[in-house]
């Protein structure tokens, strides 16, 4: 069975300085039971965890003040998770990967 993954990923701006995600490297996927991360093929009714890695950021100068990463995963175009990631207090280190949530074929 083929299936296509699709993650969504929007940010707003760090706190105090204002930047946007324009890339992820790769998605990352790993069995829920075992652990074993950078699976390829994805087994029916085998959960994995999902992994935006590599992740690309650009200054901006919008003058927003938020702080939060919102995400939606997509599996065969259903909607299998969304949720954010806070970057509140991380300072000037921005994340190079978020969990974005689980899937099952």
């Amino acid at each position: 069975m083929l299936a296509k993954l699709a993650l969504l990923a929007l940010a707003a701006p760090a706190v105090a300085f204002d930047y946007d995600i324009v890339g992820a490297g790769s998605i990352v996927l790993t069995d829920v039971r075992t652990s074993i991360s950078g699976l390829e093929t994805l087994f029916v009714g085998e959960e994995v965890y999902v992994t935006a890695d590599g992740l690309e950021w650009v200054a901006n100068d919008s003058g927003s003040i938020g702080g939060a990463i919102f995400y939606e995963t997509f599996l065969d175009g259903a909607l299998m998770a969304k949720g954010n990631m806070t970057l509140d207090g991380i300072g000037r280190e921005l994340p190079t990967s978020i969990d974005v949530g689980t899937v099952t074929v």
